[in-house]
């Protein structure tokens, strides 16, 4: 293990940590590589994440696997008052300086990480860095907000403020090639770039138990973004082999506290596959690796869509890791990794003839893709693995 010089180096993210979606699982996996050399680690979580009714994250403050979190309002919920909502979101700024200071204060903090892409959070913590003389980096996976998603006004304000809204940081952490290219037009060049592909934390997933152990066949989905990962398009393919794969069956790993995937419970019912489709609901974090460890394929149908050609799935890492077979449709930068019946199978975007056939030769050659998953598990730590990634993070943050 690497020795360092530096402080303690803080994670500001407005997402659900430490029980949550692929940015927390992503969070995760950058402050284990930092502690992995040296590092010590805190994240600070900016509103809360559930609401009320909800039990999938209790504790305000804690440790999860060596990493100290805290939410600036000292309750992981939602009110349920729309008011009080509202001034949680704006209080929000507020809060964040005081629990900063603190810990700048007692730990002499130099290095802030920002998961949240946040016009008055850059600004707010780029002075901030002047009186502690630290650093400010963006880490982001997609494009802007206002090339996504958002009402008029929201893409108009962002559309207005993105030639300057990334110059208040000192460094950019990005995962794709393709994301780097575009902020280095709008971020200037006194701004430094990091490339961080999807990483993964490779040992969850060894000496584990899968959950299922019957005779059934499972093609497996993982995430909690169905329309962005093309649930839909999986569920299409699947209908058009269910009748001659009668062992085969879809686990649909995941859920989130919306219900985003009740509308795939009524298009599978409409596709007449609903019975052989298990939807395991919300699950924890840490019982992932079980249930993708009962698959027998792992399953990704990302569409092409501006998400898909600037991120990188961060389930692909996780489904590489089990050493089993990864269908996954070649969007962004999947292919520059992944090779077709080498380290994974690939297809066409959107092609579902195409998906099924996959599907169907996979069962049908599964020896070969059992071989084709231990290739895909040598790419996951070759490159994948945040042990591996981490000292060149490191150097970066110096």
């Amino acid at each position: 293990m690497a020795l360092s010089t530096h402080n303690k180096i803080i994670i500001i993210t407005a997402e659900r940590f430490p029980k949550g979606g692929s940015s927390a699982n992503r969070i995760i996996s950058i402050a284990k590589g930092l502690k992995f050399v040296g590092e010590e680690v805190e994240v600070i979580c900016l509103r809360p994440a559930d609401r009320v009714s909800d039990s999938i994250i209790n504790n305000p403050s804690g440790e999860y696997q060596g990493i100290n979190y805290s939410y600036i309002h000292k309750t992981t919920k939602w009110p349920n008052n729309k008011f009080c909502k509202l001034w949680f979101l704006i209080s929000m700024y507020f809060y964040l300086v005081p629990s900063l200071h603190k810990i700048i204060i007692e730990d002499r903090v130099q290095t802030i990480l920002i998961t949240k892409d946040d016009l008055f959070l850059n600004i707010q913590l780029k002075l901030f860095s002047i009186f502690f003389h630290g650093r400010i980096f963006l880490v982001l996976d997609e494009y802007p907000p206002f090339m996504r998603q958002g009402n008029y006004i929201s893409k108009l304000f962002g559309k207005i403020t993105n030639n300057f809204r990334y110059r208040f940081c000192d460094g950019m952490i990005l995962m794709t090639n393709v994301l780097i290219n575009y902020y280095k037009e709008v971020a200037g060049k006194r701004v430094k770039f990091f490339k961080l592909p999807m990483s993964v934390e490779v040992e969850r997933f060894q000496n584990i138990e899968p959950i299922f152990k019957s005779q059934e066949h499972y093609l497996a989905y993982c995430g909690f973004e169905p329309e962005i990962d093309g649930l839909d398009l999986l569920f299409k393919a699947f209908a058009l082999i269910h009748i001659d794969e009668p062992s085969l069956k879809l686990l649909i790993i995941g859920d989130t506290p919306d219900g985003k995937f009740r509308k795939y419970r009524q298009i599978a019912s409409d596709l007449g596959i609903v019975e052989k489709v298990n939807f395991t609901g919300i699950i924890d974090r840490d019982k992932v690796p079980n249930y993708l460890l009962s698959a027998s394929v792992l399953i990704l149908t990302r569409p092409l869509s501006i998400s898909a050609n600037g991120g990188f799935p961060t389930k692909i890492g996780e489904y590489l890791a089990t050493k089993k077979p990864v269908l996954v449709t070649n969007t962004g930068e999947i292919g520059i990794y992944l090779k077709n019946k080498v380290s994974c199978y690939l297809v066409e975007p959107g092609d579902i003839e195409a998906i099924s056939n996959s599907i169907k030769y996979i069962f049908n050659n599964y020896d070969e893709a059992l071989k084709v998953g231990e290739m895909g598990f040598y790419v996951a730590c070759s490159y994948f693995d945040y042990k591996v990634q981490a000292k060149d993070l490191l150097n970066f943050l110096k």
